[in-house]
């Protein structure tokens, strides 16, 4: 399965298998979309350069996106 994510307006998108599957604003919005679709501790998630500088797309802090994508994947339950 290939799981990618982006940062767009201050939100996180994932796209599985080059389907977009939605967005989220908060980890607890992306875990439910990560549980949803049986993404969980240990798959491989491939992120866009936006993750990186993710201040460009609205986030407060540059670090912020990939601190939402790792609290999001820890609160999915194996």
């Amino acid at each position: 399965m290939f799981v990618f994510v982006n940062a767009k307006d201050n939100k996180i998108e994932l796209h599985v298998e080059q389907q977009h599957l939605g967005s989220a604003s908060s980890a607890a919005e992306l875990a439910l979309l990560f549980a949803a679709n049986n993404i969980t501790f240990g798959t491989s998630i491939h992120c866009s350069s936006s993750i990186d500088f993710c201040e460009e797309e609205g986030f407060a802090a540059p670090g912020d996106a990939a601190q939402l994508i790792t609290a999001a994947i820890e609160m999915v339950e194996v």
